[in-house]
C-alpha cells in the first residue's frame, strides 16, 4: 500500500469519516475513496488538494512516508 493510501485512511479515520462523507465533498462516489485507499486508481492534484482540505491537513502530510 502507498504512502497516500495509508495515510488518507488514517486522517480519514482520525476524523471519523466514513469513505463516503469525503467522496460527496468532492462529488464523486465512495467507491473513489476505496480505490485511492487499495491503490487502485491514482488522483489528480486537484483531488488531492480537496481531500487535504476537506481532512484539515496539508497535502504533504497525505503524500509523506508513514513512519
Amino acid at each position: 500500500m502507498s504512502d497516500f493510501a495509508k495515510n488518507l485512511r488514517q486522517f480519514r479515520r482520525e476524523k471519523e469519516d466514513t469513505q463516503i462523507e469525503p467522496a460527496k465533498l468532492i462529488n464523486y462516489g465512495y467507491t473513489a475513496i476505496v480505490n485511492y485507499e487499495s491503490t487502485r486508481n491514482e488522483l489528480s492534484l486537484d483531488t488531492l488538494i480537496e481531500l487535504a482540505r476537506i481532512l484539515d491537513i496539508t497535502t504533504d502530510e497525505l503524500s509523506e512516508p508513514t513512519h
